[in-house]
């Protein structure tokens, strides 16, 4: 073999080593990239975990709405206007925080006018007075005057009658009974007369608002 053919040779097998050398390196960096980014991801991971940790331990808990306040809506209606009048204030009323039950005079009893946090009272005007269902209701309720077991609760009326005057009468009946013997505060009530069922539902929606307010301070 002649010195040039040697030198060919010698170079070729340094050209290898290199290349081999060259490729173990790659190699290992190769690895040492995959391991420092496997590791990069699974610091923030962590970083995010333990964010998420200390977030949950100083957010306030958040508070499941229940139902915090009852109110009664008790009427009679014998042509359905003071029924339909109830059943516009109720709605205005319901909300998660209060509970409103609409119930028929003649079907309730008033032991439980206690359990009430306020008390609305419906009744059609007749002679300028209130319907005699409504006034047995009232003086049924006079068991619980001694204890003046209903004074401060909120109290709400209305009534539907075929003139105002008469109906402000029956207004003032109402007021006398809740407002003076039982001491509960009464809001000023409401007299449907003559108006449109969309005008009536829009002033006993306005006069449910109402009442929502005062009971909720």
């Amino acid at each position: 073999m002649n010195i040039d053919a040697q030198n060919v040779r010698r170079n070729s097998l340094l050209f290898s080593a290199l290349e081999t050398t060259m490729q173990g390196r790659r190699s290992a960096q190769n690895v040492v990239e995959k391991n420092y980014n496997n590791l990069f991801q699974l610091s923030r991971q962590k970083l995010r975990e333990r964010v998420s940790e200390v977030r949950n331990k100083f957010q306030k808990p958040r508070r499941l709405k229940v139902a915090s306040k009852k109110v009664l809506i008790l009427y009679y209606s014998k042509s359905g206007n003071t029924k339909k009048m109830a059943k516009a204030i109720a709605e205005a009323m319901k909300s998660d925080a209060i509970n409103v039950t609409v119930k028929d005079v003649r079907k309730f009893n008033v032991s439980s006018l206690p359990d009430y946090d306020g008390i609305v009272l419906g009744s059609p005007t007749y002679f300028s007075s209130m319907a005699w269902q409504v006034k047995k209701a009232i003086d049924e309720s006079i068991v619980h005057h001694s204890g003046r077991k209903l004074k401060g609760k909120v109290a709400g009326i209305f009534t539907s009658a075929g003139t105002s005057r008469d109906g402000n009468d029956c207004l003032k009946m109402l007021e006398v009974a809740l407002g003076f013997h039982h001491e509960m505060k009464v809001i000023q009530g409401i007299v449907a007369h003559g108006e449109s069922d969309r005008e009536v539902e829009k002033r006993c929606q306005e006069y449910g608002k109402r009442l929502v307010k005062e009971i909720e301070k």
